[in-house]
């Protein structure tokens, strides 16, 4: 809020980040400054009546091309993405709105925020580092951890749908 023309980062702090993690997105930012540049994204897929597909479902990162900017890429927020000043809608910051419609899912937050403003997202190319879990503690299968809640809980599924429906998204995606 106090600085809507600065480019925001997002990182987590269970990662370890390379040395370039910071320059590539950069990098990737100063070539389409329009664009929400991601180090990990999913693509969100379909199932043969048109609706969305459950998240696990979802087409993983191998499966998401470097060349695709679409409303359908997905960033995984931990990893690293890059959003450009005014990139995301101006509810992105109502408190209120995000407890209640996405209150464990700031991934779901800030992508639901980028559609409704029409900001295309894309996986950057050549990401040369590595990101690795910092610990096993952070891992699904643990029951006191978001992924936990949000995974293997379906509560991700849950989010989604309340933001599509909520913001009436769902027309950005087709």
């Amino acid at each position: 809020m106090e600085f809507p023309e600065s480019v925001l980062v997002t990182a987590d702090d269970d990662l370890f980040y390379e040395k370039r993690w910071l320059e590539e997105l950069y990098n990737a930012y100063k070539e389409e400054p329009r664009v929400i540049h991601c180090h990990r994204a999913l693509k969100i897929t379909f199932n043969e009546k048109g609706d969305i597909n459950p998240y696990k479902n979802w087409n993983r990162e191998s499966q998401v091309p470097s060349i695709e900017c679409s409303h359908l890429i997905f960033p995984t927020t931990g990893a690293g993405v890059l959003f450009p000043p005014h990139s995301l809608d101006d509810d992105a910051i109502d408190k209120n709105k995000f407890e209640y419609l996405s209150p464990f899912a700031d991934d779901i937050w800030f992508w639901a925020m980028s559609v409704k403003n029409n900001t295309l997202k894309k996986r950057i190319k050549n990401y040369t580092g590595n990101l690795d879990y910092v610990d096993y503690m952070l891992m699904p299968e643990n029951p006191e951890t978001l992924a936990f809640h949000n995974l293997t809980n379906g509560q991700n599924d849950i989010q989604i749908r309340s933001v599509l429906s909520h913001y009436h998204l769902i027309d950005y995606l087709r």
